[in-house]
C-alpha cells in the first residue's frame, strides 16, 4: 500500500521527482484542453455548465480583483506566460483525479496484474474487480477521447513514480485526512481559497459522530449513517470505523453508509476512502457497490405524476418514468447497462455517445439517491456560502425552501442586507428529507447560526412550516475561539439536532478553549479525537435567548452562576448602532493620501495597491468641501481613535442617502466631478449596491452607501466589526493638517451610534467599556463580527444630564480617552466598572465574577 504522508511531502518540495511529475502532467492536461480543439464540443460545454452550477462565475472567482494572480501560479507549473486560470483547474482536477484513481487501485491489487491506463482510468478496471459505481464515465476522463503516446507517457510515469512509495504494510490503515491533505496540496491554496474549498479533519469528523451515536442510544452497527454534502468522505470513514469497532467480524451492511455530493471530484475522493476501509478486509464475492452518489441535497428530482424530473446540474432536465427508476433502484445497472433499457433508450439521445453514458451515470446516481432509505444519524459539514454567492441558476433552483421551511424573518428594505447562509436552509432540508422520525442530526454550523440578529432567526423557530415539523437543538459544542479550520477564521460549532422534538432552553453549550500544544496537536496527519482533547480546555456553560420573550432573538451563553448578572443588562435601549460609509466596492477610488494642499486645492493619489477591486492609481487635484479624515477598524483601540488617510465623501446631512446633485458638483466643485468622472465606469459596475439602492446608483453613478445625518453626527461611539473582542472609543471631531478642525468619517468596518452630545457619547462609551457590559456581549456576540446589532440586546437607561451617575461615567470614560499612561487607564477602568455595576444594581461578588469571566475568555 502507498505512504500517503511521503506522496503528500515529495509533492510539496519542488526538488523532488513526484513533484516534477506532477508539473509535466498539468501542463501536459493544459495543453490538450485548448479551446479550439473542444470548439463545439457538447461533452465540455456540459462540464462548463456543471462548473457554473458548483463554483458560480469562475472567471470572476479566480480573477485578479479576486487577488488570484495567474503568474505566480503559472510559475508554480512552469509555464512562460500567465495561464487561463479556469482551463488551469480543469487540468489541475484531471490530474488529481489519475492520481487518486492510481492510490485506489493500489488498495486493490493485490496478485492482479496491472491493467492498462486506460482501463485504469475508464473504471473498467475497478468494475472488472466487482467495484460498482466507483468511476465509470465522468468528466476527467476526458484525456481518454485524445489519447496519444505523449499522455500516454505523462501517466506511466506517475505510475511508475509512485511504486517506489508502495512501502506500508497490507492492512495499514488510510488516515482520513491523507486525501484530502493531498487535494489541498496539488491545487495551489490561491485556487482552493478563491474557490471556497476546505475540508473537514478527521478528528473533528469523529467528535461530530461520537456526540450524535451517543446520543441515539444505540451502537454504531445498528445505526444507519448519512453525509449529505459528504466532501472528501471524512464522515463516512468515521461511520464505517465506529461500526467495524462495535461489530469486528461483520461488514457494515449494504448502504448502511451513504454519501452525497454534487462535486464530481468530491465523489471520486470520498469512494476512494470508502474503498480504503472496506478493502481492509475481503471485499464480498457478490463485489462492491459504493453507495456515495453525484447528488444535490437541495436541488433534488421532482415526482410529476408517474415521472420523476431531474436536473442533472448540466443545463439539461430529463423525465424519467417510475417503472425505469424502480429498476434502476433494483438491478443498479452501469449506464450503459441503464440506456440498453427498454424504456431508457429515447433518454439522452442529442448527445454523443460518450456524453449520452456520461449523463446516464449522473442520471443513475440521482435516482439512487432519490429512493435511498432515510438513515438514523444524518452527520457532516454543509458548504457555508451566503445565499448571495451561489450561481444564479443554483439559486433558481431551491429558493422556493426559504419561504416553504418559514426561514426568512427579514422582511421590506433591510431584505437587500440580508446574508443568510446556505448551510441553514441545507440543515433544514436535511431534516426534512433524509432523516428518519425521531432521528439525530449532527453538523457543522456558523455559529452565527445562533448568534446573528439579522440571519438564522427563522432557523431559530425550530420549526419547518412546509411539512410541519419540530425539531429540537439538543447540546452545542462551540469551537469559535479555537479555529478547527487552517485558514479559515469563521467560528463554527458542533450543532447536535432531534428530530420531530419540541424546543426547550436553556441548551447545554460547551465552550471549547484551546491549550498549548493544541495546534500542533491538530495538524499530525494521524490526528484523532483522543489525541487532540488533551489539548483543549472545555467550559460547561447553557445557552437561551438574549430577549427571554423572542425565542427568535440571538442566543447568550453563560455559565449558570452569571444569569442572573447578564439578566440585569439584558433588554432595550433607543439607541441605533450603524455602519460606517460604504464605498460599494471601489475604495480604490474614494480613499486616498493627501500630498499637499494649496490654496482651496488638494492634490491627492488614491489607494489603488490595498484595494480589492483595482483601479489606476492617479494622482489628481480636490477641493477639500467633501474630504474627510478616515477612520477603519485598525483605526481604533480601545479608547484611541487615530486616522492614516482621507475619504471622498460626496454626500451631506441634508442630502442624506442621496449624495450631491451632478450639476452642483459640476459647477461648485469642478475638481471633484472630474475625478470620479474619470471612474464613472468602474463606478456604474460596482456590486455593493443590493435591491432598492440600484436606483441611488442609476442615478448617481458616484453615490456612496450607508451614509444619512447620523454620519455627519459630531461624536461618534464606535468599535470594530471585525474583531475578537468588544473594545470601544469616541470618535470627536480632529485637528487634521490639511483640513483643519474636521469630522472623521468611519468605513463600514466600523459600527457606531452618533450623537451631537459630547457628555453623552462618554457615557455611553462608558457603559460599553466597563466590565459587566463587555462580559455581556462576549455572551452572545460573534467571536469574529460585531455587527450594529450587538446594541439591541443591552438594557441601557438614556442619558440624562441631570443624573450624576450618568455624569461621573461620562467623566471616567472621557478621562480614560485623555490617559496615555496604561497604569492611569486601568485605575479609570476600574473606577468605571464599579460605577457602572453600581448602575445596574451589581454587587462586588457579580463584579469579580464578570471580571473572572473575562480573564478565562
Amino acid at each position: 500500500m502507498y505512504d500517503l504522508h511521503s506522496i503528500l511531502i515529495q509533492l510539496k518540495k519542488e526538488d523532488t521527482p513526484l513533484h516534477g511529475v506532477m508539473v509535466r502532467c498539468v501542463r501536459c492536461f493544459y495543453q490538450r484542453l485548448d479551446p479550439a480543439h473542444w470548439e463545439g464540443s457538447a461533452l465540455f460545454d456540459l462540464w462548463d455548465q456543471e462548473l457554473e452550477l458548483i463554483y458560480g462565475d469562475l472567471r470572476q472567482w479566480l480573477s485578479p480583483n479576486a487577488k488570484t494572480d495567474a503568474g505566480s501560479l503559472g510559475d508554480r507549473f512552469g509555464f512562460d506566460t500567465p495561464p487561463e486560470l479556469p482551463r488551469l483547474l480543469q487540468s489541475i482536477q484531471t490530474f488529481y483525479s489519475v492520481l487518486i484513481k492510481l492510490i485506489a487501485w493500489n488498495t486493490l491489487r493485490g496478485a492482479t496484474p496491472e491493467p492498462p491506463l486506460t482501463e485504469l482510468l475508464s473504471g473498467k478496471a475497478f468494475a472488472n474487480r466487482g467495484i460498482r459505481n466507483f468511476c465509470g464515465d465522468d468528466w476527467y476522463i476526458w484525456p481518454l477521447d485524445v489519447w496519444d503516446p505523449a499522455l500516454e507517457t505523462q501517466c506511466e510515469e506517475l505510475r511508475a513514480c509512485l511504486e517506489a512509495f508502495d512501502t506500508c504494510p497490507e492492512g495499514s490503515t488510510l488516515s482520513p485526512d491523507s486525501l484530502s491533505r493531498i487535494y489541498e496540496t496539488v491545487v495551489p491554496p490561491a485556487l482552493r481559497h478563491a474557490l471556497g474549498e476546505y475540508y473537514t479533519p478527521g478528528w473533528l469528523a469523529e467528535r461530530t459522530l461520537q456526540n450524535a451515536v451517543s446520543a441515539s442510544g444505540q451502537q454504531a452497527g445498528e445505526l444507519r449513517f448519512l453525509d449529505p454534502a459528504c466532501g472528501s468522505g471524512a464522515f463516512l470513514i468515521q461511520a464505517l470505523r465506529m461500526i467495524r469497532a462495535d461489530t469486528p467480524q461483520d461488514p457494515p451492511l449494504s448502504d448502511q453508509v451513504a454519501g452525497f455530493d454534487l462535486h464530481p471530484l468530491a465523489v471520486l475522493t470520498a469512494k476512494v476512502n470508502y474503498l480504503a476501509v472496506m478493502a481492509r478486509q475481503p471485499l464480498p464475492e457478490a463485489g462492491l457497490f459504493l453507495p456515495i452518489y453525484r447528488y444535490d441535497a437541495l436541488n433534488i428530482p421532482i415526482l410529476r405524476g408517474d415521472t420523476l424530473v431531474i436536473d442533472t446540474g448540466c443545463g439539461l432536465a430529463c423525465d424519467v418514468p417510475l417503472s425505469l427508476c424502480r429498476q434502476a433502484v433494483e438491478m443498479r445497472p452501469d449506464p450503459e447497462e441503464f440506456l440498453s433499457m427498454p424504456e431508457a433508450r429515447g433518454l439522452l439521445t442529442s448527445l454523443p455517445p460518450n456524453g449520452r453514458l456520461l449523463l446516464a451515470g449522473i442520471l443513475l446516481n440521482r435516482i439512487w439517491a432519490f429512493f435511498h432509505q432515510k438513515a438514523d444519524i444524518v452527520m457532516g459539514n454543509p458548504p457555508w456560502v451566503n445565499w448571495e454567492y451561489l450561481s444564479p441558476r443554483y439559486r433558481a433552483g431551491s429558493q422556493h425552501l426559504w419561504g416553504e421551511y418559514g426561514l426568512l424573518q427579514v422582511k421590506g428594505p433591510r431584505l437587500g442586507f440580508s446574508k443568510e447562509d446556505v448551510s441553514t436552509l441545507f440543515t433544514c432540508a436535511a431534516l426534512d428529507r433524509f432523516l428518519v422520525p425521531g432521528g439525530r442530526l449532527s453538523f457543522i454550523l456558523r455559529q452565527a447560526t445562533f448568534r446573528s440578529a439579522q440571519n438564522g432567526a427563522g432557523f431559530r423557530r425550530f420549526h419547518l412550516d412546509g411539512p410541519s415539523l419540530d425539531f429540537r437543538v439538543l447540546e452545542v459544542e462551540d469551537l469559535g475561539r479555537i479555529r478547527p479550520f487552517d485558514g479559515i477564521c469563521t467560528p463554527v460549532a458542533l450543532v447536535l439536532i432531534q428530530r420531530d422534538a419540541r424546543h426547550v432552553f436553556p441548551v447545554p453549550y460547551r465552550h471549547w478553549q484551546a491549550k498549548p500544544g493544541f495546534r500542533r496537536a491538530v495538524r499530525s496527519p494521524d490526528a484523532t479525537i483522543a489525541s487532540v482533547l488533551p489539548f483543549v480546555r472545555m467550559e460547561d456553560m447553557t445557552a437561551a435567548p438574549a430577549h427571554r420573550d423572542d425565542p427568535g432573538s440571538v442566543w447568550v451563553s453563560a455559565p449558570n452562576g452569571l444569569a442572573p448578572v447578564l439578566d440585569a443588562l439584558l433588554g432595550s435601549n433607543p439607541y441605533q448602532a450603524r455602519t460606517g460609509v460604504f464605498t460599494g466596492g471601489a475604495n480604490a477610488v474614494y480613499r486616498f493620501q493627501i500630498l499637499e494642499r494649496t490654496g482651496n486645492t488638494l492634490r491627492v493619489t488614491n489607494l489603488a495597491e490595498k484595494a480589492r477591486r483595482k483601479a489606476p492609481a492617479v494622482t489628481a487635484e480636490l477641493e477639500p468641501t467633501c474630504v474627510y479624515p478616515l477612520i477603519q477598524g485598525s483605526d481604533l483601540s480601545q479608547w484611541s481613535v487615530r486616522s492614516r488617510a482621507w475619504l471622498l465623501c460626496p454626500h451631506t446631512a441634508e442630502t442624506k442617502i442621496y449624495p450631491l446633485a451632478e450639476a452642483d458638483l459640476r459647477q461648485d466643485l469642478p475638481l471633484t466631478y472630474a475625478y470620479l468622472t474619470r471612474f464613472r465606469d468602474l463606478l456604474e459596475t460596482r456590486k455593493g449596491f443590493a435591491g432598492w439602492e440600484r436606483a441611488i446608483q442609476e442615478r448617481y453613478f458616484y453615490a456612496l452607501l450607508r451614509v444619512g445625518p447620523y454620519t455627519f453626527s459630531r461624536y461618534k461611539v464606535a468599535w470594530r466589526y471585525i474583531a475578537r473582542s468588544f473594545i470601544t472609543a469616541v470618535i470627536a471631531p480632529m485637528q487634521d493638517p490639511y483640513l483643519g478642525e474636521t469630522l472623521p468619517l468611519p468605513n463600514e468596518k466600523v459600527v457606531y451610534v452618533g450623537t451631537d452630545c459630547r457628555e453623552e457619547a462618554y457615557y455611553l462609551c462608558g457603559i460599553l467599556s466597563s466590565a459587566p457590559v463587555r462580559c455581556c456581549v462576549i455572551c452572545y456576540m460573534n467571536p469574529t463580527s460585531i455587527s450594529a446589532h450587538v446594541l439591541d440586546k443591552l438594557h441601557i437607561p438614556v442619558f440624562d444630564p441631570a443624573d450624576s451617575r450618568h455624569l461621573s461615567i461620562a467623566a471616567l470614560c472621557e478621562e480614560g480617552h485623555r490617559a496615555s499612561d496604561p497604569r492611569c487607564q486601568d485605575a479609570v477602568r476600574q473606577q468605571l466598572d464599579r460605577a457602572v455595576a453600581a448602575l445596574y444594581g451589581l454587587t462586588s461578588a457579580d463584579l469579580d465574577a464578570v471580571r473572572s469571566m473575562l480573564e478565562k475568555i
